[in-house]
């Protein structure tokens, strides 16, 4: 297992995408695409590009 790293706003698209499959694993449904995808994206770009707390 290679290391982790601070994801940053670039990594939005495919943190929605992985959301999407542990949601439809959780529901045994795939998950519709939607608006939440858009929110998500938007808002994982907004803090992601947030300095380290």
């Amino acid at each position: 297992m290679g290391d982790a790293r601070r994801a940053v706003p670039s990594d939005a698209d495919e943190l929605v995408r992985l959301r999407g499959l542990m949601l439809a694993g959780m529901s045994g449904a795939p998950t519709p695409p939607g608006r939440w995808q858009d929110v998500a994206r938007d808002n994982l770009r907004a803090w992601l590009a947030e300095p380290d707390p």
